[in-house]
């Protein structure tokens, strides 16, 4: 199993005392990435594991902003969190000042599906989650992670041509991106520069494991230029991050 992502706009509420409450998933809708949270889907791993789920922010494990929530439920729109932010901690304050100024506006969840089954609604492919294992919330900005998004490999298989040029086009801009952010990084290694450079050296990594299944299952004949454009990219990437390493 592979650790997943999913966001959704937020509706959160910060506090004058570091608080917060908000959604960080929905259910009952189809998602960008072609999935539908069913009702339960979080009621094992909140009883099992709910003390532990951590608070991130952008999914990213060293960024630790408070403890975990004090509430976390799901009730019928989706999961619902409430607790504090650790203001006193350099990324929990940050965190905070972002989130009351909208600038991390989205709620998102790391999980592993436990259970799955996929069906078909308006021609299109639907994967219905029935069970996750939840293991944090994150706090991201919108459109923060694009190719975490299951929708980006469904759209290259399964979609017509105008859904895998705009998927092919989110991918090429998101490695354009990471190029950019390590070149930069890498001139002046400073303490904020090094993280810089491990955080998009991480992302390129789970790019890399993206682009092997998108060349893999991309077809001999019309797949071609999408394999060689691909395989190019990706050690463009490469080099550019090599100097980080």
């Amino acid at each position: 199993m592979e650790l997943e992502y999913k966001s959704t706009p937020a509706e959160f509420k910060a506090g004058e005392d570091g608080t917060y409450e908000g959604y960080f998933s929905i259910k009952g809708n189809v998602d960008d990435g072609g999935d539908i949270i069913h009702d339960g889907a979080f009621a094992k791993t909140l009883s099992e594991r709910g003390s532990r789920i951590k608070v991130l922010m952008y999914h990213d494990w060293s960024r630790l902003v408070g403890p975990a929530p004090e509430v976390l439920k799901e009730d019928s729109k989706g999961l619902y969190a409430k607790g504090r932010l650790s203001t006193a901690t350099f990324y929990g304050r940050e965190t905070y000042e972002l989130m009351k100024d909208g600038a991390l506006n989205e709620g998102s969840i790391g999980y592993y599906t436990v259970k799955a089954d996929y069906g078909e609604q308006g021609g299109q492919p639907i994967r219905h989650l029935r069970e996750l294992a939840l293991y944090e919330i994150s706090f991201v900005p919108l459109g923060m992670n694009p190719l975490t998004e299951v929708g980006v490999i469904k759209s290259l298989i399964n979609g017509d041509q105008a859904d895998k040029d705009e998927a092919f086009e989110r991918i090429l801009h998101a490695m354009a991106g990471l190029q950019g952010q390590a070149t930069k990084a890498g001139r002046v290694l400073s303490n904020n520069n090094l993280t810089l450079a491990k955080n998009a050296l991480g992302a390129a990594k789970e790019l890399a494991e993206l682009l092997e299944k998108l060349i893999a299952a991309a077809e001999p004949d019309d797949g071609k230029a999408i394999h060689l454009a691909l395989q190019h990219r990706r050690r463009a990437a490469e080099l550019a991050l090599a100097i980080n390493r």
